[in-house]
Order: structure tokens, then C-alpha cells, then sequence
């Protein structure tokens, strides 16, 4: 299923302007670090809310992807509180 979504991300990403993506990065926000399977963020200049520093990202990415399949219980709960405490937005 990484693969799928991953492929779907890229295209996006390919396909708008200002959109970044990672797969695996860890993501800094409300004194935590998840590591989300896939992500897209705006990049700052076009108005998004998070950057890259060093390593990581800062601050909350504007779409996340969790592939839970063995992983469920802390991906539909302290990841995904965690994500909407920051402010992911999708």
C-alpha cells in the first residue's frame, strides 16, 4: 500500500507547484517527533506552515500518510491526537 499512496503523492507532487514530499522523515512539532510513512508539505514561500531545518521537519506538514496495518492502535491514536494537536491539516 506505500507504494500506491507513495506513486499518488508523487504525482502530485510533480504536478504542483510549491508542493515538497518525504517518505519516512521525522516531522519535530509539540515537542515530539512521529515519523510519518508519507508526507506532503506547501513549501514556505508558497504559504505553507512547516520547514525543513537541518534533518527534520518543523512545525506541522499539511497532508501526513499512515499505512497501519500493523500498527493501528498508536497510528488511530497518539500519532493521529498528536497530529490534530499540531495542526496537521489532512
Amino acid at each position: 500500500m506505500d507504494r500506491r499512496i507513495g506513486g499518488w503523492l508523487a504525482v502530485y507532487q510533480a504536478a504542483t507547484p510549491g508542493v515538497d514530499g518525504a517518505n519516512n522523515a521525522t516531522s519535530l512539532m509539540l515537542e515530539d517527533a512521529p515519523q510519518p510513512d508519507l508526507s506532503l508539505l506547501i513549501l514556505p514561500e508558497y504559504g505553507g506552515s512547516s520547514r525543513v531545518e537541518g534533518l527534520y521537519f518543523q512545525g506541522a506538514l499539511e497532508f501526513l500518510a499512515e499505512v497501519s496495518a500493523s500498527s493501528a492502535s498508536n497510528d488511530l491514536h497518539d500519532k493521529y491526537d498528536l497530529y490534530q494537536s499540531a495542526g496537521v491539516q489532512e
